[in-house]
């Protein structure tokens, strides 16, 4: 696990921001399996025009961590879910 900041910036953060430009306008965005929330809340930060619902099953990722980023930014337009994959929503 990458734990430096640099690191954490340079592989998981700057690869979930490779997909920005692939979204269309608009869109709403499912990120299943979104564990500590890549690459959805960075995208959220960088295409507020878009929705996104973050689905995890593993109650491991379903953090405080997320929580805070989620609800104390301005990203309204991100749900989290904690369920497995298998149930439906």
């Amino acid at each position: 696990a990458l734990t430096a900041p640099v690191d954490v910036a340079e592989k998981h953060i700057a690869d979930s921001l490779q997909l920005a430009n692939l979204l269309p306008q608009g869109a709403s965005i499912a990120d299943v399996g979104s564990g500590a929330g890549l690459p959805g809340v960075p995208l959220a930060i960088l295409r507020p025009d878009c929705s996104f619902v973050l689905l995890e099953g593993m109650k491991l990722f379903d953090s405080l961590l997320l929580f805070l980023l989620i609800y104390t930014t301005t990203l309204r337009k991100i749900t989290y879910i904690q369920r497995k994959t298998n149930h439906p929503i």
